[in-house]
């Protein structure tokens, strides 16, 4: 099964296990979907494997769900830790100000010069930027390419993903 944020998935009793070769936790990391047959005790070996044998780090992602199945604290027993937290941001599309100065630019594809000033900007080597252009390219639902520019410079850079009339990125 293919996802649109990722190269390959697994499901694992409800569980999806994002493979896509290392270059973002999130296509990287196990999704507690569902509580499913398997105890979360049972079921953590089971995803440190196939990550090894993707060569891939594991990396849970601690959901409300997986919170009240107590895969946190499970994990917590195992020495894992909090390597990041996600924050879901609100903005009004009105909301949002472009300096006199500056000028936006949406583009519906991504452009080769988008993506290596989008590589610049980022600080990516030519691994992390040969990655992102793969997960790029598969992504199906419709996307936006933004830019600030500032003098004919893009300045700033980032993807919004478009779902049931929301932008993600």
């Amino acid at each position: 099964m293919r996802g649109p944020l990722c190269g390959v998935c697994s499901w694992m009793d409800v569980w999806i296990l994002g493979l896509s070769e290392g270059y973002t936790r999130c296509a990287n990391s196990v999704n507690p979907i569902y509580d499913g047959i398997r105890t979360v005790e049972d079921r953590i070996p089971l995803c440190e494997e196939t990550c090894a044998n993707h060569g891939l780090a594991t990396t849970f992602k601690i959901t409300p769900m997986a919170v009240e199945m107590g895969l946190d604290r499970a994990l917590e027993g195992l020495s894992y830790t909090n390597k990041a937290t996600t924050r879901v941001q609100v903005l009004t599309l009105g909301a949002a100000q472009v300096e006199a100065d500056q000028a936006a630019e949406v583009l519906d594809q991504v452009s080769d010069d988008w993506m290596t000033d989008y590589q610049r900007l980022k600080q990516m080597d030519a691994w992390e930027t040969a990655k992102n252009r793969t997960i790029l390219d598969r992504i199906e639902l419709p996307t936006r390419f933004v830019s600030i520019l500032e003098s004919g410079d893009r300045v700033a850079a980032g993807i919004a993903v478009i779902e049931s009339g929301c932008f993600g990125s």
